[in-house]
């Protein structure tokens, strides 16, 4: 819903004396300031709440753009104002401008300019509107009746805020940078097995008195997104529709026990885009508990301790080395981390990432250490198949951080549960 304010300025001047070299009460006049209130529908079918507007900001500028005279808030300014005759024009804004933030809407307005001369009566208007943007995350009964977990986040330039499992209100945002909106789906089978979904898009240049519905509707093999535009009184939709497997260049079957993992190419290397989840060695023989640990999350794979790390991979398919993450370090360059990392709302809220289609996946599943997962959130880290030479009890993993774009190499000790990610044989 579109709400504009109608704020009405009544000047009412009195003689003056211009031949004076400075003001004296012959030439000022006095300001009268009315403020009213009109709300106006648009096409947007939401509900109007009421605003305030005794918190309001009222700043009056010359023609040089010199603040002559402040009111905040709008409730303490008097009913008559003395002000020296010449030109002016006038803003108003609400007093709660944040980078993102829910029931936070943004008003902002500027009038024209105007002349204040003696012995004449003016009428000024100024009109505030809504300055930012608001994005509704909707799902559809597909959604809601089919997945155990489903949330998103909408990420600004300077800020990310996260929507939570039911919530339906829409968020408010700056419009001074594009918006990434990430949607989190997860269901559970009955046989035990998870299936998860990541969709993704961009808002380029957002307006103001716009708002954007991200309308989600997936199934368990593919998902659609679509975007509806509500703009002032027209509505304009546009409709972007994303695979959920898209990014993937196929899908290995383990034959050990029937998981489907997406993989793809990077440069050269062909990678599995998805953590491993196997609960049996390369020779098929199971894994007894504590040398794999399934994670709270099912969009983790499992933990594996570094001593059985090495026979995770199914046939065809090896642990890494540490070579040959740095050759993927190397293809992607300097911000690589930020190209491998997930786009899902797992991360912490001050994760930084850089667009990307290279599919990698990266979760931040921290560590499984003491009986305890730690960092969940904070960081993703990955076996390689190489000893720390200082101390061959530890072995180098691959490490991908919340506030960096790197790909570090680290090493942890062999005793530590991390994900396993299986690299192509040549």
């Amino acid at each position: 819903m579109k709400k504009l304010f109608l704020f009405l300025l009544i000047f009412v001047v009195f003689a003056c004396d211009q031949e004076s070299s400075s003001p004296d009460p012959e030439s000022i006049g006095y300001l009268e300031l009315g403020l009213s209130l009109d709300v106006e529908e648009s096409e947007a079918n939401t509900r109007t709440n009421a605003v305030n507007t005794d918190d309001f900001v009222v700043m009056i500028y010359d023609a040089n753009d010199n603040l002559v005279l402040e009111f905040d808030p709008y409730s303490s300014m008097p009913t008559s104002i003395p002000l020296a005759t010449g030109e002016y024009y006038v803003v108003v804004h609400s007093n709660n401008l944040v980078d993102a933030g829910f029931e936070s809407p943004y008003y902002y307005g500027r009038s024209d300019n105007f002349k204040i001369d003696k012995e004449e009566f003016t009428q000024v208007y100024v009109f505030a509107e809504l300055a930012n943007c608001k994005v509704a995350i909707l799902y559809s009964e597909n959604v809601s009746s089919t997945f155990d977990l489903y949330q998103g986040r909408v990420t600004s330039r300077e800020a990310t805020l996260v929507y939570a499992m039911g919530e339906i209100r829409p968020g408010y945002f700056n419009v001074n940078s594009d918006l990434e909106v990430v949607v989190y789906l997860s269901y559970s089978g009955t046989s035990g097995s998870t299936v998860e979904k990541t969709l993704s898009t961009i808002i380029e240049n957002p307006q103001p008195k716009t708002q954007y519905n991200i309308n989600v509707d997936a199934t368990l093999n593919d998902g659609e997104i679509g975007i509806n535009l509500i703009i002032s009184e027209a509505v304009s939709e546009v409709n972007i529709d994303l695979s959920t497997g898209s990014c993937f260049d196929g899908v290995f079957v383990d034959p050990r026990d029937g998981q489907e993992y997406g993989y793809v190419t990077i440069g050269t290397q062909t990678w599995m885009a998805e953590n491993m989840n196997a609960e049996v060695l390369n020779d098929g023989t199971p894994l007894l508990y504590g040398l794999s640990i399934r994670a709270d999350n099912p969009a983790f794979g499992k933990y594996y301790d570094g001593y059985t790390a090495d026979q995770i991979c199914p046939l065809g398919w090896h642990l890494p080395s540490r070579a040959e993450f740095e050759t993927l370090r190397d293809y992607l360059g300097a911000d690589a981390g930020g190209k491998l990392k997930s786009v899902s709302s797992l991360w912490n809220p001050l994760n930084v990432t850089v667009p990307s289609d290279v599919c990698f996946n990266g979760e931040p599943s921290g560590r499984f250490g003491y009986q305890y997962p730690s960092d969940v959130g904070d960081y993703g880290a990955w076996w390689t198949g190489d000893y720390w030479e200082i101390n061959p009890e530890d072995n180098y993993v691959m490490r991908l951080n919340f506030d960096d774009l790197e790909m570090n190499v680290d090493h942890m000790h062999l005793n530590t549960g991390l994900c396993v990610r299986c690299i192509q044989d040549e």
